[in-house]
């Protein structure tokens, strides 16, 4: 995707950008010497799959208030390369300023985001910079067969279990990216598990297609990871892709958790987490993943509402009729 296809509101920084580029080439070095020396991460490591736009950054904002988890935020985002590293310095700077010198304001606990962006040094990142160090895609769409070798899986075990040890709580980040390849990570690590956000189908391309708009400006242009069916859908009309692209990235998550243990997965509607989040944090507990439920202070609105033109929602119910 070209800088350039953006609209100017989530266009790159290219002045950050270079400074990303100098920051990884000093202390990338440092950083592998600390996870050459980690076996992998000792607490379990939850993964947010869905489509995109079907609540998975309201459902990681909303981990990420429970202080059950580790997680990467805006500030560890910008260390990528580096992530053991990026959260103590953001412990150093951000946790630890208890006199307010660096930070005279802290987050509040809000649950607000844009294209799955949020404001704040503490709030939740997508951090794909960091996915994209070790996992790449074909002309297909498919895994690299270098991604998937057991010397590329080995390492990205290595440098989450460096991850966690700084945080010293288990993980949760998103994973949209691999909902084809849900086996292939678990397999890695016993202490992988997984939670699939399922939204309903229309009001997700819904989103998808609102997404196209702010981001590139008009409907036409693919928005979020392209699907392996991507070149049967290219030519068809934008309302038909995006219901598309909600079927086959719920299809592949489901078929991957028929594939791997029942108890390293949970499955939740966009719809019940809402109405009743804590149930969540019940299901956590049970399968060991975290020792506490904490009764946090949010209501969640459920954001289903007809948004777009009005033909526009016809033919996306209609399809989706004819095409469940």
């Amino acid at each position: 995707m070209k800088n350039k296809d953006r609209v100017k509101d989530h266009q790159k920084n290219e002045s950050l950008e270079k400074i990303l580029a100098e920051l990884e080439g000093l202390l990338k070095p440092v950083n592998d010497k600390i996870v050459s020396a980690n076996k992998g991460p000792d607490k379990p490591v939850v993964f947010i799959m869905g489509c995109a736009r079907s609540g998975t950054t309201l459902l990681l904002q909303y981990l990420s208030q429970t202080n059950l988890f580790g997680y990467p935020n805006n500030t560890i985002s910008r260390f990528y390369y580096a992530p053991y590293i990026g959260t103590r310095i953001y412990q150093m700077l951000y946790e630890c300023d208890s006199k307010g010198e660096i930070f005279p304001w802290k987050d509040q606990n809000q649950l607000e985001s844009e294209l799955g962006k949020t404001k704040g040094p503490s709030q939740p990142h997508e951090f794909w910079y960091f996915w994209n160090r070790f996992f790449q895609f074909n002309s297909d769409n498919s895994l690299t067969d270098e991604s998937k070798s057991s010397s590329n899986l080995k390492a990205f075990v290595k440098e989450i279990g460096a991850f966690q040890s700084a945080t010293n709580k288990p993980l949760v980040m998103k994973a949209l990216n691999l909902n084809w390849d849900i086996p292939l990570l678990q397999s890695a690590s016993n202490n992988f598990y997984f939670i699939h956000l399922k939204r309903d189908t229309s009001y997700n391309a819904q989103s998808l297609l609102k997404a196209r708009k702010s981001f590139f400006g008009d409907y036409s242009k693919w928005y979020s990871f392209k699907t392996p069916n991507y070149d049967q859908l290219k030519h068809a009309p934008s309302w038909e892709q995006v219901v598309e692209q909600v079927k086959s990235n719920n299809l592949a998550i489901e078929e991957g958790f028929a594939k791997i243990p029942s108890d390293k997965t949970i499955q939740i509607s966009y719809e019940d987490f809402i109405k009743n989040p804590h149930k969540l944090l019940i299901r956590l507990k049970e399968l060991n993943i975290t020792s506490e439920t904490p009764e946090l202070n949010h209501s969640l609105q459920i954001s289903d509402q007809i948004t777009i033109e009005p033909e526009i929602w016809k033919s996306i119910t209609e399809y989706v009729k004819k095409n469940p």
